[in-house]
């Protein structure tokens, strides 16, 4: 959180947040957590490159908390930006299968 705050506009503080949250999520099991971290992330930084995969951990976050209609619509929003063929969209399309 130093690095945010101290550097919010760079690189760095991009991958602050991704940590941050995935930390949250995979460490301590608290999806609610890296949610709110991977949103700031998607906020603050709407064209960064790993948006699509900050979306995706997104949906695995939804998941974790058994909110498979989010799950789902994050997974389409990736689909729909990134398209199928994309390997995120691939990903997500699997993701959406296993859902049902």
């Amino acid at each position: 959180l130093d690095v945010v705050r101290t550097y919010p506009n760079t690189s760095q503080a991009e991958n602050a947040y991704i940590a941050i949250a995935d930390t949250y999520r995979q460490r301590q099991n608290n999806p609610d957590e890296a949610l709110r971290y991977y949103q700031m992330f998607t906020e603050k930084y709407p064209e960064n490159s790993r948006i699509g995969l900050v979306q995706l951990k997104m949906g695995f976050s939804y998941e974790d908390m058994e909110d498979t209609g989010s799950a789902e619509e994050m997974y389409r929003l990736i689909l729909s930006r990134f398209g199928e063929k994309s390997r995120l969209g691939q990903l997500a399309k699997e993701r959406l299968r296993s859902l049902k």
